[in-house]
């Protein structure tokens, strides 16, 4: 690489020991001033008083001379110097010399400056970089670190909640059980309006002439459908059994046989129906006429039968819920597996398991012997295991509750009824007051 040469300017060279200066210094060098002069004759005492005294006033002369020239030597050097180095028109060797500085710190920074620029640009640059390396560091940190315990989260929740077979099982149930529930409350509904209507021998009801039309709706049902011709010593009424046959009086095998009873087929659905008349003792009130609703004991009995309605209704709920219990509900495919691996027959199982066989299919799981085994792979399926149990015990206690509930107003019915016929019941308070003895 050419070395860059700066310009330099020809100085013009003054020494301060030239010309006039050096004259006087060699003048005061080599003649002296101050040499004593022979004075003839001046040993006598006032000729060398006089002597001394002009002698004495010769060498301050001299000296005051000698003073005086030399102030004048320096101070015409001092003056040179000034001129050489410093002068009023800008031409002396301090101000040339501050020009050629000038001069070369332009030429430096006219060279250097493009250089200079690109450095500073990668100076900042590089602190920037800096600032960015530092918090990117900081950030990987903060994601490692994040990383670090979500990973330590998600391990210490696998092995805490590690899946296992009977687990989904719980799972799969669950929500076929939670949409059966809604299907059996409805059912039972539904049952609740159809014997309502009939008890209040509604128009469009097999109730609406009164005891007789209900009475001959149902035996023409009983023959064509539930009838044995072998009852009744052979005077059953009928003369051709049936598949139905007897399946309206016989729950056994209209209700408990299968887990789940297929209430769309129309015959099994009319053998419910007969079966809960039969159980019950349902019975519809004589129709009252218009004309007698008027009198008071009209109304009174109309009262009764109502009375007899609403009672009626509370012992019904308690066939109606068994019943609404195993009604079909939505398909489940995987209940049926289940109910297959556990060793099921075929015949037993539904395609649309109802509440009843859900809740079946749960505990089968339970005499799996793989449910205990797999209690020995992971302590922590135990604690799963409680959890779901405890759950299902929770919603079987609430439907416990629920059939105690119906239960107990049915003892509460009975109860009443019994006190209606007792000489001392209520309606009786005048016998069954004490006797007051007298004093």
């Amino acid at each position: 690489m050419k070395k860059i040469q700066p310009p330099l300017k020809n100085h013009r060279k003054t020494s301060f020991f030239s010309g006039p200066q050096v004259f006087c210094l060699v003048f005061f060098l080599f003649f002296p001033v101050g040499a004593y002069a022979q004075i003839p004759g001046a040993c006598e005492v006032g000729v060398a008083a006089v002597a001394a005294e002009a002698v004495d006033k010769a060498q301050v002369a001299a000296v005051k001379a000698v003073t005086a020239a030399m102030k004048a030597v320096y101070n015409a050097g001092i003056k040179a110097a000034q001129n050489a180095i410093i002068n009023d028109s800008g031409q002396g060797q301090l101000t040339e010399m501050d020009k050629d500085i000038i001069k070369k710190l332009d030429w430096l920074w006219e060279n250097w400056r493009d250089s200079l620029r690109l450095m500073t640009k990668q100076f900042s640059a590089g602190m920037i970089e800096q600032s960015r390396q530092i918090a990117a560091n900081y950030d990987a940190k903060d994601i490692i670190t994040s990383g670090l315990d979500h990973q330590r989260f998600q391990f210490q929740g696998r092995k805490t909640y590690q899946p296992t077979n009977q687990v989904c099982q719980f799972d799969t149930t669950a929500k076929y059980l939670s949409h059966s529930k809604g299907r059996s409350t409805s059912m039972m509904k539904g049952y609740a309006k159809d014997f309502s209507k009939i008890g209040n021998a509604d128009k469009d009801s097999p109730a609406a002439g009164g005891p007789a039309t209900l009475q001959k709706a149902r035996w023409d049902i009983y023959k064509d459908k539930f009838c044995d011709p072998k009852s009744n010593n052979g005077a059953s009424g009928c003369t051709t059994a049936t598949e139905m046959t007897n399946a309206h009086i016989l729950p056994s095998k209209t209700i408990f046989t299968k887990e789940t009873i297929d209430l769309e087929e129309p015959d099994t659905a009319e053998a419910v129906s007969q079966l809960l008349f039969n159980i019950t003792g349902y019975e519809v009130p004589e129709l009252i006429p218009e004309t007698a609703l008027k009198a008071t004991a009209g109304l009174e009995q109309r009262q009764e039968d109502r009375e007899y309605v609403a009672q009626m209704d509370a012992v019904s709920a308690l066939a109606t819920a068994v019943i609404a219990d195993r009604m079909p509900g939505q398909e489940a495919p995987e209940i049926k597996e289940m109910r297959q691996k556990s060793g099921v027959p075929e015949a037993l199982i539904s395609d649309k398991p109802s509440h009843r066989e859900i809740r079946q299919a749960i505990i089968e799981q339970l005499w799996n012997p793989n449910y205990f085994k797999e209690l020995y792979d992971n302590p922590n399926t135990i604690s799963q295991k409680e959890l779901y149990l405890k759950a299902y015990g929770l919603v079987m206690l609430y439907d416990m509750i629920e059939k105690q509930e119906k239960i107990s107003t049915v003892y509460a019915i009975e109860t009443a009824n019994m006190l209606d016929k007792s000489d001392n019941s209520r309606h009786g308070a005048s016998g069954s007051a004490p006797v007051k003895q007298g004093n």
